[in-house]
């Protein structure tokens, strides 16, 4: 049985490893169920969707992604812990908070082409004016709702499938550190 003192620690390891793992679900899905479901969609409303679960999920995902990897840190700290764990609990940290730059770094571009594309399509769809360079290139077909002389010839299909694909990184950070967050608890 767990002395006194350790319960709390107990306690906040378990607490952290729930969240680590809520996040990588939540991630994998994204990929796995999300994504499919997309690519079933006519284009305009696989952008519209994307859009709001893009918007979403930034909501979703950091801060409790901040919030995990503080927790892991917090964990490292522990008086007599040993080297070996609490390096274990800092590199889940690190990893965990790494889903931010790599969204930013690697998916980045893709986002910013999908999110330029969702928004022409939601404007075109209230009716509202758009610019005629925004306008320009816009069309409803199989690869679909594009804006031409944004830099981007991939069509809005792929983007959202290369999107999913990127995603699975974000998933593997996350899992990493679940791992040796629970490696760290454990041995």
């Amino acid at each position: 049985m767990a002395s006194s003192s350790n319960k709390p620690f107990l306690a906040a390891s378990v607490t952290t490893l729930l969240l680590s793992s809520s996040l990588l679900s939540t991630s994998i899905s994204y990929s796995t169920i999300l994504t499919p479901r997309l690519l079933e969609s006519p284009t305009p409303l696989m952008l519209t969707q994307w859009h709001a679960s893009y918007r979403q999920g930034r909501k979703s995902m950091v801060p409790p992604a901040l919030l995990t990897a503080a927790a892991y840190a917090y964990l490292a700290t522990r008086p007599g812990l040993a080297k070996a764990k609490a390096y274990c609990y800092i590199a889940a940290a690190v990893l965990t908070v790494g889903i931010v730059p790599y969204t930013l770094g690697v998916m980045g571009k893709i986002n910013r082409m999908l999110q330029r594309r969702a928004i022409v399509v939601e404007r075109v769809g209230r009716g509202e004016v758009v610019a005629k360079e925004e306008r320009e290139g816009l069309e409803d077909g199989e690869e679909g709702a594009w804006v031409k002389g944004t830099g981007d010839n991939a069509g809005s299909r792929y983007l959202v499938d290369q999107w999913g694909f990127l995603n699975l990184g974000r998933s593997l950070l996350l899992g990493t550190g679940l791992v040796l967050g629970y490696v760290a608890l454990i041995y």
